[in-house]
């Protein structure tokens, strides 16, 4: 038996998946629990494998208590998939990531009463452990980071989770931008989606989607593409469990974040639903091989 651990505001990422077609196999095997119950003091039946999601929802409080149920539950036989005293949360991520030469961008703290100086711009604001997307456009100068980090605290937008990001131009020689996703579930590498429009933030397939690029994200999906640095990554971030999302400089990838709760497959999209078939099934195939 397989149990999936969340936040509880955020369970529907793998209760939706186990709604759709490609999940019905799934049903009896998976089940869900989020971290209020996984943390109390009560009893827990005992699994044979879990995956912890949403860590980078998690308190630091919530991180370390974690970290001690994660030691029993493999004291006891369990496998875990993303050990919370190693995975990297996304500034930790970015920065290691930067440091190794893997990224040509990096990324900043922003403390409470002063400005980091980036080395490179421009930037943009964000929060470091969300996938709202930013919180300012690009920034070109010292001088306009500084207006902007002055705004947003006076107007109480920032916290102890708000980072300084360089940016990264993934544009192809066409003015579009790429964003890839791909799973890595236990051992398997299962490439997922791949995001393109105009402009530099994506989070979704845009509405005019040429038809062109419904073929485009089906044979990514259908190949083995960065599959050795895909999982260099994900070693990299310690994470056994999640979804990389990334562009491409000069056939180097860039990586955005690693989502440990991501939506596993989105059924508002573009309607490309050979892609959707044949992703839905192969991680459920890996779901079902742990």
């Amino acid at each position: 038996m397989l149990c999936f651990v969340s936040t509880a505001a955020h369970a529907y990422t793998m209760g939706s998946f186990l709604s759709q077609p490609w999940g019905e196999a799934l049903r009896g095997q998976v089940v869900q629990r989020h971290y209020g119950q996984l943390l109390s003091a009560q009893p827990q039946t005992l699994f044979d494998t879990y995956i912890f999601a949403d860590l980078e929802r998690l308190s630091p409080a919530q991180l370390h208590q974690l970290g001690e149920v994660y030691q029993q539950l493999t004291a006891h036989g369990a496998v875990v998939l993303n050990d919370p005293r190693r995975a990297c949360r996304r500034l930790e991520l970015l920065q290691r990531l930067h440091a190794t030469g893997i990224n040509h961008f990096n990324a900043y703290a922003l403390p409470a009463r002063t400005v980091p100086v980036p080395r490179q711009f421009p930037v943009f604001i964000r929060q470091a452990n969300d996938h709202n997307g930013p919180l300012t456009e690009l920034l070109y100068n010292q001088d306009e980071l500084e207006a902007e980090v002055a705004k947003l605290r006076a107007l109480g937008e920032l916290d102890a989770e708000s980072i300084v990001v360089e940016f990264v131009d993934t544009a192809n020689a066409d003015g579009v931008y790429l964003k890839y996703g791909a799973f890595r579930i236990g051992t398997q590498i299962i490439p997922s989606r791949l995001i393109m429009g105009s402009h530099w933030v994506l989070k979704d397939t845009p509405a005019d989607y040429p038809a062109a690029w419904i073929e485009v994200g089906l044979a990514y999906a259908q190949s083995e593409t960065h599959f050795s640095e895909i999982q260099a990554i994900f070693d990299v971030a310690n994470i056994e469990f999640g979804r990389l999302d990334y562009g491409c400089v000069e056939g180097r990838l860039q990586v955005f974040e690693i989502n440990t709760n991501p939506t596993l497959i989105a059924l508002n999209t573009v309607h490309d639903e050979a892609r959707k078939w044949h992703v839905g099934t192969a991680l459920a195939q890996a779901l079902r091989a742990l």
